[in-house]
């Protein structure tokens, strides 16, 4: 009898060395895939990182393209017009304040569109002049056409000197005011 009780000793302190063994081993695995998994996030962390980087720098190459595109599309605009109207004088004691000014505008060329931009050239001291803006004028906006159509608007002339006319092809009329900003309406 004392042998089976030795034995039966024997099995539970195998049994539960095993366990304890079993539980050491599973504990082990476990810290190791933690361990696996840290480094999986760390790995993570840097790939994220590094998909922005080069998002970024994508984005900066598409905006890069996007100018260049605009400016051949401008490049390949010519100059047809240029208009300034009547000197307007301004009251100003100050030197370095703008003693005048004029409007100009200028319309560009380009394909079957026309781009027109109106300036405000201000006059200072003696001989000194500068450009004060210059600003797109929506056409298409303004005179409810489309981009196409553009292409038929022709500047007539000024009536005042912050008042003109355009026309287009089909004669219609257009009187348009600038006003002090830069704006330009439909009058």
């Amino acid at each position: 009898m004392k042998k089976y009780h030795y034995l039966t000793l024997s099995f539970l302190f195998l049994t539960l060395s095993c366990t304890d063994n079993t539980q050491q081993e599973r504990i082990d695995e476990l810290e190791e895939s933690n361990q696996q998994l840290l480094t999986q996030v760390v790995d993570l962390n840097f790939l994220t990182d590094s998909i922005k980087q080069e998002y970024n720098y994508l984005t900066e190459v598409l905006d890069s393209l996007e100018y260049e595109i605009q400016q051949s599309e401008k490049d390949r605009s010519y100059l047809e017009l240029v208009e300034i109207g009547a000197y307007q004088e301004q009251n100003s004691e100050d030197e370095d304040q703008a003693h005048g000014f004029n409007y100009r505008i200028e319309v560009y060329g380009a394909e079957i569109y026309k781009y027109f931009y109106i300036s405000k050239i201000e006059y200072i001291g003696e001989m000194g002049r500068r450009q004060a803006f210059r600003n797109q004028i929506d056409i298409e906006t303004l005179l409810n056409i489309s981009s196409e159509q553009t292409g038929n608007v022709k500047f007539q002339g000024w009536s005042t000197p912050t008042e003109f006319k355009l026309t287009r092809l089909d004669s219609t009329t257009y009187n348009l005011t600038v006003t002090e900003t830069g704006e330009v309406k439909l009058k």
